[in-house]
C-alpha cells in the first residue's frame, strides 16, 4: 500500500519536473510555433536531406510519448503534418500512435 502511494507521488513528481524543465528550461524557446515558423526552410531542408532519419526519429519519439501517455502529443501531430505533409504526416502519426498504445497496453 505504501509502495503504491510512493510510486504515484514519484511519477507525478517526475512528470511535473519534466514539464517545468521543458517550460522554464533552456529548451523553452525552441518549443513554440513561432520558432517553427521562423526556421521553416531549415527544417524542410533537413527533412529533405535526411528523410529516413527524420521519419524514423519522428516515429520513435512519438511512440515513446504515446507509450508514456504524454498529454502534449498533439504538438508532435501538428509538427508531423508540418514537416511531412498531411497524408504522410497522418500515416507516420498513426503508425507511431498505434505502436505507442500497444506498448502502453503491454506495459499495463
Amino acid at each position: 500500500m505504501i509502495y503504491s502511494r510512493f510510486k504515484k507521488i514519484f511519477l507525478f513528481s517526475l512528470f511535473l519536473g519534466v514539464v517545468l524543465f521543458l517550460r522554464l528550461g533552456p529548451f523553452s524557446q525552441y518549443l513554440t510555433f513561432v520558432y517553427f515558423k521562423q526556421n521553416r526552410d531549415l527544417f524542410f531542408a533537413f527533412v529533405h536531406t535526411h528523410y529516413w532519419y527524420s521519419v524514423s526519429s519522428y516515429i520513435l519519439i512519438y511512440m515513446i510519448l504515446s507509450a508514456f501517455a504524454f498529454p502534449a502529443a498533439w504538438i508532435l501531430t501538428v509538427a508531423g503534418g508540418f514537416l511531412f505533409g498531411i497524408l504522410l504526416g497522418t500515416l507516420f502519426t498513426n503508425i507511431a500512435a498505434t505502436a505507442g498504445a500497444a506498448l502502453l497496453f503491454l506495459g499495463s
